[in-house]
């Protein structure tokens, strides 16, 4: 069977928004569900550097006490490693520049801790650009182009989910290694501030980068969180694109939905009116892994190029910019 053999890669997965939460343990529904790697959100919106920290010690250090599953993800080796140890590797990620201030060597102290994608604006403009959400979107920063050149230094992924249209591009046109957009839908399938155009999908391609298309109901489609139409939206930017620029990030949480949908009632700033976040926001649970390849069974993908949206598509991409040697 194809999820068995296959490496099978999630870009975005959050846990609640505070450190110690015991909701971490729902990471074993991806190890159960036959996830190799997932990428754990540490902090979005206007999240402080101090809460990063915190989390990121609380989930270091959950993850080392149950070692006998999980595997810190520093580097590349360790994708494999978890692999042969029958484990799941963990990497951290950042939803947006925030925490950094204007303290571009924070970039390092971030990699130091393990992440390893960083948003640059999470909905709404900050020090580095717009976001998905302004009313005007006049692009990268000075400083925005200064981390773009500092992520490419310290070797951690550039993602463009969150980030207003021409701010994205910006990115895309500065940067000297591939991005990603790590949990954003085609645009022309479902319209919706957070899912991203033809041109935006093109220009991350051409950085040699992966879309992750998402399971969130409300960047699908009409009808719920539904496998099938994340087959559509990979199915969309593989004709677009070819097969070598897509890939998967769910976008899940480990809180229940009255919960999630709590947080984005509480902040109209993030998560203004008009975008559908007052429905009930849900996603396509990890389990549903495989009736997403069933989908793309059905499309007439082979199990080589399915194998490519599970994982294989953003390992190249990692491969391709973590460099821990590059470290000053």
């Amino acid at each position: 069977m194809l999820l068995n053999n296959a490496l099978v890669w999630d870009n975005h997965t959050y846990i609640s928004p505070l450190p110690g939460t015991p909701t971490i343990e729902g990471l074993h529904r991806h190890r159960r569900a036959g996830f190799d790697v997932t990428f754990l959100n540490l902090g979005d919106a206007d999240k402080s550097l101090e809460h990063v920290i915190r989390m990121a010690a609380f989930a270091r250090r959950w993850l080392k006490e149950n070692h006998e599953h999980f595997i810190i993800l520093d580097g590349v080796g360790d994708v494999e490693r978890a692999r042969q140890q029958g484990k799941l590797a963990v990497g951290f990620n950042l939803e947006g520049s925030f925490c950094l201030a204007d303290q571009l060597d924070a970039v390092s102290l971030l990699y130091d801790i393990g992440v390893r994608w960083m948003l640059f604006v999470y909905n709404r403009r900050n020090l580095a650009g717009y976001g998905v959400h302004d009313a005007r979107d006049e692009g990268l920063s000075d400083f925005g182009r200064a981390l773009a050149a500092e992520m490419d230094r310290v070797g951690m992924i550039k993602c463009c989910s969150h980030t207003g249209p021409r701010t994205a591009m910006d990115i895309l046109e500065a940067s000297a290694r591939p991005c990603i957009f790590s949990h954003s839908n085609a645009r022309a399938l479902k319209e919706h501030a957070r899912n991203i155009s033809d041109e935006l999908i093109r220009a991350c391609a051409a950085t040699n980068g992966v879309v992750g298309v998402n399971g969130i109901n409300i960047f699908l489609g009409d009808n719920g969180p539904d496998p099938a139409l994340m087959a559509e939206h990979i199915d969309y930017i593989a004709q677009l694109v070819g097969i070598d620029h897509v890939g998967l990030g769910f976008d899940s949480g480990y809180m229940n939905v009255a919960e999630l949908n709590g947080i984005l009632d509480a902040d109209t700033g993030f998560w203004p009116a008009g975008n559908d976040y007052d429905k009930t926001v849900d996603c396509v649970p990890v389990d549903a892994i495989g009736e997403i390849i069933e989908g793309l069974e059905k499309k007439g993908y082979s199990e080589s190029d399915i194998a490519k949206v599970l994982g294989r598509n953003m390992l190249r991409v990692a491969k391709a910019v973590w460099c821990p040697s590059c470290h000053d």
